[in-house]
């Protein structure tokens, strides 16, 4: 029987008795993974917590005092369907899809849809969702804290049976029945579609633009300067990203059509004082805008053509009211 040197405290004591498992939400998911409003996407960090759950290793040790690592789930990719998810966190079908998609066009997860063939009943459109290490990283950046002892662990790589790299044994996580909504075809995704996408999206040069971005800006010295207004700033480098490593022949800037590398063009002009500008006129800014995103996309589009003028005006009118 284990021994447990009390902590002194019968509260602490009690607790440490708990067997708790499940999630693990970092506090500046609350900051970092946003709605266009600035508030946290709840929706979308706790599925992004569940994802994380299942992708992170089982940890088993050997008579010897090796850890070795195994997978949750039986594929290459964790099978989850939204009616699930819905389910488990009480959320809407809506409230889940929406969730999903803006989890996927930031980068952190894939979805994969494959017909499949099970017990001899065919299924459409399974939803399989792949978790992108990459953006995971770069979002725990904040949260990273040293463990010299996780860092020296020696991983056993195992070659699957089925041609995928795994560490031990392998766990089923899988609930494919008639009542999945992507079975039944009550999802509008298509194999097509997402194949096509997730080869466009290579996530390495995403988190290179982002980075190039921050220093184009000089990210750190906005933030010194701005410490307010750290969430708007990252939602400038969210946004300018985005727009940076888009595949689409256009983007939509101010209701208009325009096509991508002009506008690419426009965002690499941008520059410390081009942010300023921009945080000045959203300071002031007293009208509504029904679409947050698109107004800051035609923002940002408009200010290294419109910077100079706008504080031409500003001087002007200073020197007027001070004659």
């Amino acid at each position: 029987m284990q021994t447990i040197v009390s902590s002194g405290n019968p509260i602490v004591d009690a607790i440490g008795q708990i067997n708790i498992t499940g999630n693990i939400v970092p506090a500046s998911w609350f900051r970092k993974i946003t709605l266009g409003s600035g508030r946290p996407d709840t929706v979308a960090i706790i599925i992004l917590s569940e994802l994380l759950y299942w992708y992170r290793p089982k940890e088993t040790r050997t008579k010897t005092g090796r850890i070795e690592w195994s997978k949750k789930f039986k594929k290459d990719y964790l099978q989850k369907n939204i009616k699930e998810l819905c389910s488990k966190f009480n959320f809407s079908y809506d409230q889940v899809k929406s969730a999903l998609k803006r989890l996927e066009d930031r980068g952190y997860i894939v979805k994969h849809l494959r017909n499949e063939t099970i017990k001899g009943t065919k299924y459409g459109n399974v939803l399989y969702i792949e978790v992108v290490p990459e953006m995971i990283q770069l979002l725990m950046v904040e949260d990273e804290v040293e463990d010299n002892e996780a860092n020296n662990r020696e991983l056993l790589i195992i070659d699957d049976p089925q041609g995928i790299k795994t560490g031990g044994s392998m766990d089923e996580n899988r609930r494919v029945s008639a009542s999945i909504p992507e079975a039944q075809g009550l999802e509008s995704w298509t194999n097509t579609k997402n194949t096509t996408e997730n080869t466009a999206k290579d996530f390495s040069s995403i988190i290179e633009a982002k980075k190039n971005f921050m220093n184009q800006i000089d990210y750190e010295s906005l933030i010194i300067d701005y410490p307010r207004k750290q969430l708007q700033l990252m939602e400038i480098v969210e946004l300018a990203t985005e727009v940076l490593t888009s595949s689409k022949p256009s983007i939509a800037v101010n209701g208009e059509q325009r096509d991508t590398e002009y506008v690419k063009d426009r965002y690499r002009k941008l520059d410390i004082n081009s942010i300023k500008y921009v945080l000045e006129s959203l300071g002031n800014y007293t009208g509504g805008a029904a679409n947050t995103r698109a107004f800051l996309i035609t923002t940002l589009f408009n200010a290294p053509a419109t910077m100079d003028n706008y504080y031409e005006l500003a001087v002007n009118h200073d020197l007027k009211v001070a004659n």
